[in-house]
This record gives C-alpha cells, structure tokens and sequence, in this order.
C-alpha cells in the first residue's frame, strides 16, 4: 500500500492516479473485508446502506481527510447485493470504520477517489453513477461503465507488488487468507471467522487458516487497467 501511495504523490496525470487509487481502494477494501477479488470488483453504489438501518447511504461525497488528523468518527454499512456466498441476496452487513493508520484507511481513500472521480480535469467516465470499481476502454483513455473484473484486479496488484519487489505469486485471493488468519490471530472465535469470512463450511475455513499452504502462482501476465 505505501507502493500505491508513493506512486499517487509522484504521478502527473489524473487518470494515473485515479487508477492507483482505485487499485489501492480495492487492495484496502479485501483486506478490511476478506472480500473475494469477484466481489470486490462488482462493488455498486447501492450496496452501501444507511448505517442506521433502512435504505441506501446518502452520505456521498464523504468528508475529505485533514492531512494532519484523525478522520472524523463515521462508518460505513456494506451489504452486497449477490456475492459468491448470498447469491441473489444482500450479504450480511459489515462496518468499515477509519483505520488508525492513514495509509491504510479506506474510507480517507475512498473521500479522495471520490473527489478525483469528479474533479473537473478527471477522464471521462469517471464521475462514480453506479459501480465504485470500473475498467478502462481499450485505449486506456476513459473509464467505462463495468464491473472491475477479477482477472484485471489479479494483473493489477501482482503489477504492483512486482515493482515494489515484493511479488512472490500472490493474487487477490491473498489477501482474503491473509485478512481472515490476521483476524484468527488476533483473538476471533471460529463463529466470528465464519461470519468475517462469509464462509460456511469447516473444512473450507480450515484451508484459509492454515498458513503452511503455499500461493499459487497465477497463470498469465501482462498489467491490465
């Protein structure tokens, strides 16, 4: 993540850095969540919930971040419509509230993206009507109207890490075992890694908590945007 950051202050134009806080967003959001990288890339705008219960959020754009303080004190309710695990139903709620660490909190990321998103000077295509997490066009010059696939995102964050030096074959599913093993060593009963991880079963689980299992290394190559 500080790779992502880096790159954002050093970059020049804004469709660059629309699409490195895209990538850092999604990154923030898998790790938060334990997220699949299909659900992450599907995120909509009518996911997020009013976190007082009832119908959508109307709390966009939020607040922008003081770069010399804490975020203020809100959270946001995400309940997916149509994850792997719900189907065609609305997952059950999580709350993403600010990390203590500014680098690592997805919602100061997100008042950021948002602001970009719709700053005069943004790429076409950028202005956020539906989904959170869009592609480009083929000449890389516009964002359009789609979910962020999770073949992309996979190019995406293994083109990242590899320039950070840091790539041994990880993929966007890492940080789906790697968020849910954090939380098992932090104290989470079983019940709660279920609930965390939208995972039913035992015997899958048990695969995402045992850190001796080796990353595969993905097939293919070649950064998509």
């Amino acid at each position: 993540m500080d790779h992502l950051w880096s790159g954002f202050q050093a970059s020049t134009t804004s469709l660059t850095r629309l699409l490195l806080l895209r990538d850092l967003l999604c990154c923030q959001f898998m790790w938060h969540t334990s997220y699949r990288g299909h659900d992450t890339g599907k995120l909509r705008l009518r996911d997020f919930r009013d976190p007082r219960g009832g119908g959508p959020f109307r709390g966009f754009p939020l607040p922008l971040p003081d770069p010399f303080g804490a975020y203020p004190s809100l959270s946001l309710r995400i309940e997916q419509l149509g994850t792997k695990t719900s189907k065609g139903r609305r997952a059950p709620p999580l709350e993403l509230r600010p990390d203590p660490s500014p680098r690592h909190c997805f919602l100061r990321t997100l008042a950021l993206y948002w602001q970009l998103c719709h700053a005069p000077d943004a790429p076409p295509g950028s202005a956020i009507s539906d989904y959170l997490f869009r592609p480009t066009d083929r000449g890389h010059q516009r964002f359009v109207e789609r979910p962020f696939s999770s073949s992309a995102l996979a190019m995406r964050v293994g083109k990242h890490l590899e320039e950070a030096g840091v790539y041994v074959g990880q993929t966007p599913h890492g940080f789906r075992r790697g968020t849910i093993q954090a939380t098992q060593a932090a104290g989470a009963s079983r019940a709660e890694l279920h609930a965390f991880s939208q995972i039913r079963s035992a015997q899958v689980l048990e695969r995402y908590t045992d850190a001796s299992r080796p990353t595969r290394v993905p097939r293919g190559s070649g950064p998509r945007s």
